[in-house]
């Protein structure tokens, strides 16, 4: 039997720069602690610690590809000493912790979304490509994942989008 421990969702602060984290710990570690700098949990799951290793990954790495995604169309994301970058809505975070957590409740509905998510991003994130090839469950992990990658800030801040023309 795997041992169980607390997957969780917190927000901390590091040389002022605010972040948000996703790790697990034992069930007697407390989670809030001054040597991570944490300051208000968000979620706090009790789980195995495989699944939780695996949701913890995919989490990452779906916030990873929210992050590039976003500089890459041009928005200037603080990018923190340590964890993600709280540039990213509480809600946005919560909902992509939410999705996976949920998702590996069913063993089959995991294995969908997950190869839906590798897929996704093997594409380059071309959705359009790949609407027409899945159907049912997997369709809706699909759009979900989507959904959930697409978030933008409502600003664009980058130097970019700041430049002005030679001419």
């Amino acid at each position: 039997m795997d041992e169980i421990v607390r997957l969780y969702l917190v927000a901390g602060v590091e040389a002022e720069i605010e972040f948000w984290d996703v790790g697990f710990t034992s069930t007697t570690s407390t989670i809030l602690d001054s040597k991570n700098n944490y300051l208000e949990c968000y979620r706090n799951e009790l789980i195995g610690i495989d699944a939780a290793k695996d949701i913890k990954s995919i989490i990452i790495s779906h916030l990873e590809i929210l992050r590039i995604n976003c500089i890459n169309d041009g928005y200037d994301l603080t990018v923190p000493l340590k964890g993600i970058s709280f540039d990213i809505p509480l809600y946005i975070v919560e909902n992509i912790f939410d999705f996976w957590f949920d998702t590996y409740k069913n063993s089959s509905l995991w294995n969908k979304c997950r190869g839906a998510f590798d897929i996704y991003n093997k594409i380059c994130n071309s959705s359009y490509l790949l609407k027409d090839a899945f159907k049912g469950d997997t369709l809706k992990c699909f759009n979900t994942i989507d959904e959930l990658i697409n978030y933008r800030p409502p600003i664009s801040t980058s130097s970019k989008s700041q430049k002005e023309s030679m001419w």
